[in-house]
């Protein structure tokens, strides 16, 4: 157990966009209930994208049994990840943001992982987390193994360029400040971040250690 103390404020907001994701968005938030750090120190913002299925009502559903961590779950018309992930920004409470796909299972250590990094002396201005599958088919098995070379080249390195949705973390002011994601882009807009970040000389690390599980 984390030895960080509880506050009036959480210590970070994980945001978790979902567009018809009925199908997983209970398992991603049974994850983040078995943190391995204090429930009083995050909250979770779950952002519904103008889901179609019965996302809401999952999500409500798995609520009514799991009244221990504080979750907030919204609704937008459908705008895309970026505005979802924005949305969730604008609500977010915590000094820093994490970031996680509807589809994805934090590891149990994910959240102390990040508020660790987040709090040494660096104090880096984002984080990356690194993604596992043990999903069978072929084209996933390639995805992952291109996935572990590029890992190991990040992490012989003290920055990097690129921080990922499916497990990343920001400072918030410093993610409100620049305007967060461009809610514009199609796709890549977490790529689009990181690069504004790098030219205004801000750093961006790789903590293999938070893991998400696809």
């Amino acid at each position: 157990m984390s030895a960080y103390q509880a506050g009036d404020t959480p210590l970070c907001s994980v945001i978790v966009p979902v567009y018809n994701g009925a199908a997983v968005i209970a398992t991603c938030l049974s994850a983040l209930s078995w943190q391995t750090v204090a429930t009083e120190l995050y909250e979770v913002v779950v952002v519904d994208d103008g889901s179609t299925d019965s996302t809401m009502q999952v999500v409500d559903d798995w609520l009514a049994t799991h009244r221990d961590l504080t979750v907030r779950l919204v609704q937008q018309e459908n705008t895309g990840p970026a505005g979802a992930r924005n949305y969730g920004a604008q609500l977010a409470r915590g000094h820093f943001l994490l970031f996680t796909d509807a589809d994805c299972i934090p590891a149990p250590t994910w959240l102390e992982v990040f508020l660790e990094r987040f709090r040494a002396p660096d104090q880096p201005a984002a984080i990356m987390g690194s993604y596992v599958s043990h999903q069978h088919a072929p084209a996933a098995q390639f995805a992952q193994l291109e996935f572990e070379e590029r890992y190991e080249r990040m992490q012989s390195r003290a920055t990097i360029d690129v921080v990922a949705t499916y497990s990343a973390g920001y400072q918030r002011d410093l993610f409100l400040a620049v305007g967060g994601f461009d809610s514009t882009l199609i796709m890549n807009e977490d790529v689009d971040l990181a690069y504004r970040l790098n030219a205004l000389g801000k750093r961006l690390v790789f903590e293999p250690r938070a893991t998400v599980e696809h």
